[in-house]
């Protein structure tokens, strides 16, 4: 296992690419896990960084992608149901695999982004799935942080933020064991998440830092 080496799942994504940039700024070394692994290039010039093609739908290239890693992030996430692709299939169903091949590798730390006001019991199709994928990745990896940010991206809000399946007014609250990190629509106002949820911290043992 490398030390100091951390696989994000989704780091494609916006809330993904800031915590990839902010792992690479505190020296770890990075491991980028998405479908399209040829758009690495452009989002992150002159990086560093390990890409690797992985579905989050499919066990063997999700395993490729978490061996010999010590720490896992899961940003993996959905606003809009297309097709096959659900809220139960990617924010339940994947978010399991990952976990549970993470704990199968022997991945020493697993973070995975939920998304604020997560309820198994919510009348809404992506709050409730949220729910019950907090509940299935602590049952597949029982020591996981659950973060539960809210997150408007920056050229239109989400689907579930314009439906009114997120409360606008709760920004700060519900954040689960982590701070949340909120991105104000149009602005520079990012509380980068890998900072304001201490995701970082969570990846180094006790007396040991990352390595350098």
């Amino acid at each position: 296992m490398a030390p100091g080496k951390v696989t994000v799942f989704g780091g494609t994504g916006f809330l993904g690419q800031h915590v990839v940039r902010r792992l690479l700024e505190r020296d770890f070394s990075v491991r980028v896990a998405v479908r399209h692994p040829e758009r690495i290039a452009a989002l992150f010039p002159a990086l560093q960084l390990d890409a690797i093609q992985a579905d989050v739908n499919d066990d063997r290239s999700v395993a490729a992608a978490l061996a010999g890693v010590e720490g896992v992030v899961n940003a993996v996430s959905l606003y809009a149901e297309t097709g096959s692709e659900t809220f139960h299939s990617v924010h339940v169903e994947a978010a399991t695999r990952v976990a549970r091949l993470a704990r199968e590798a022997g991945v020493g730390r697993f973070i995975h982004v939920s998304g604020i006001g997560a309820d198994a019991g919510s009348a809404s199709p992506y709050i409730r799935s949220r729910g019950k994928g907090e509940k299935a990745v602590r049952e597949a990896f029982s020591a996981a942080t659950l973060s539960r940010p809210l997150c408007a991206n920056t050229g239109h809000s989400s689907t579930a933020w314009r439906t009114g399946q997120i409360d606008a007014k709760r920004t700060l609250t519900d954040c689960g064991e982590a701070r949340a990190l909120v991105v104000v629509e149009g602005s520079s106002a990012v509380l980068d998440c890998a900072e304001k949820a201490r995701f970082v911290d969570r990846f180094r043992p006790s007396g040991r830092g990352a390595r350098r």
